[in-house]
């Protein structure tokens, strides 16, 4: 990762930009909630994984009290999925959408009277954090003017995040590339084969994506950085929009996986997209991939949704086995169809025992549970000649295929 992403990450050099905010805004804050009728409102920071609370005013607590300097998981809040186009600004309990709310919450019990979130920004498009507020009791939908007064509210606050950040010197360009890219995906999609070791015959691709217009800036940069700022959901669902879109284009038929977060697996209209894919040829093939190393806060939510992915007939690809220290739990919670062997166990096959051995346990447990194991990052005829003696079927790596766009399929 390149230094200059390095210290876009370290956000803690934000903390003179939230005093100077945050010391605006309390008597703005309470004046617009006793304006708008509400019991709560509150102004956040995205950092981290958590929505953490700059400011708030309540009249009444909701629950428990919102504690400035406290922060919920990002999947937890409504606000999350605001700022990835999956929720509406404004939610009333009577709204169709509330169907999507309790989906996105796994509570089927979920309700709440209103709930109105923008996001604040310093570059238009990449939120810092979200101004709400809500109150649990109905109320009639916000008139035009109301609805203008919260607008007018976090655009000043977006304002003075961006002069304050002009004058601490913190408007990165990387930022401003991610920001540029959410609000027009600019998205290529490339595809590696997957290969049968035996007789070289392609059994899929990893569909993958290169941002053309920001060369500069690697894949893995701009993925990470838009999680960091809690963008993560939207920039994986253009790249998968992208991904398919081009797999439909290109009439493919054979497996495409498609590396996803957690999050991004419980919006909806991911599941939608999916079902429309494998809808449209019953010939197609595909699976998401969830990294050993993603953060999983809650796996039975999450196995409820792979289970309805499942249902679809979508296979579940554990990523990067070998890499982090989660691959055990991952394997024995997630339950997947394919485990793809990382590159840092691949590479050391000739000179560590460990690492066959490793290699030999996973065939074993690929064996009796029914999946697949596919070696991932294979660089030379060596290493795959070791993959084949101990026993792997496939693999996918530069020696194999580099990742590329394809030709039209007939």
């Amino acid at each position: 990762m390149n230094a200059d992403f390095t210290s876009v990450l370290n956000r803690s050099k934000h903390q003179t930009i939230r005093e100077a905010v945050v010391d605006t805004l309390k008597e703005s804050l309470s004046a617009l909630r006793d304006y708008l009728g509400m019991e709560t409102i509150f102004v956040s920071e995205i950092e981290d994984g958590r929505l953490w609370f700059l400011t708030v005013d309540e009249a009444t607590p909701f629950l428990k009290p919102l504690i400035p300097g406290n922060g919920l998981p990002l999947n937890d809040t409504l606000c999350y999925w605001v700022c990835n186009d999956i929720l509406p600004h404004i939610i009333q309990s009577r709204d169709p959408i509330m169907e999507t709310v309790r989906h996105l919450r796994d509570d089927e019990n979920f309700d709440i009277g209103i709930h109105v979130s923008f996001p604040i920004h310093i570059h238009p498009g990449l939120p810092f954090g979200t101004i709400c507020c809500f109150s649990r009791k109905e109320r009639p939908p916000l008139t035009d003017v109301e609805l203008r007064m919260f607008r007018t509210m976090a655009e000043m606050i977006s304002a003075n995040l961006r002069l304050h950040a002009k004058i601490s010197g913190l408007d990165e360009p990387l930022c401003e590339d991610l920001a540029q890219t959410l609000r027009k995906p600019a998205i290529s999609p490339v595809f590696q084969p997957i290969k049968r070791f035996e007789d070289g015959h392609i059994i899929g691709y990893e569909g993958l994506s290169r941002f053309q217009e920001m060369p500069q800036h690697s894949p893995q940069d701009m993925f990470a950085l838009a999680q960091n700022y809690g963008m993560g959901p939207k920039l994986e669902l253009n790249a998968a929009n992208c991904i398919l879109d081009e797999a439909e284009r290109l009439n493919l038929t054979s497996l495409i996986s498609i590396n996803h977060s957690p999050d991004s697996l419980l919006a909806p209209s991911l599941q939608s997209r999916f079902e429309a894919y494998l809808e449209g040829n019953a010939q197609r093939a595909l699976a998401v991939e969830i990294s050993e190393q993603a953060v999983i806060q809650d796996f039975a939510r999450l196995g409820r949704r792979l289970d309805a992915l499942r249902a679809l007939g979508v296979k579940i690809a554990l990523d990067d086995v070998g890499q982090g220290n989660a691959g055990l739990a991952h394997i024995l919670a997630l339950k997947p169809d394919l485990i793809k062997l990382d590159r840092v166990i691949v590479a050391e096959l000739a000179n560590r025992k460990e690492n066959r051995a490793m290699v030999s346990a996973l065939l074993q447990f690929s064996k009796e549970t029914g999946c697949e194991l596919i070696a991932e990052g294979i660089e030379t005829e060596n290493e795959k000649a070791i993959l084949m003696d101990l026993g792997v079927k496939y693999g996918q790596g530069f020696y194999l295929g580099r990742p590329a766009p394809l030709p039209r399929q007939h």
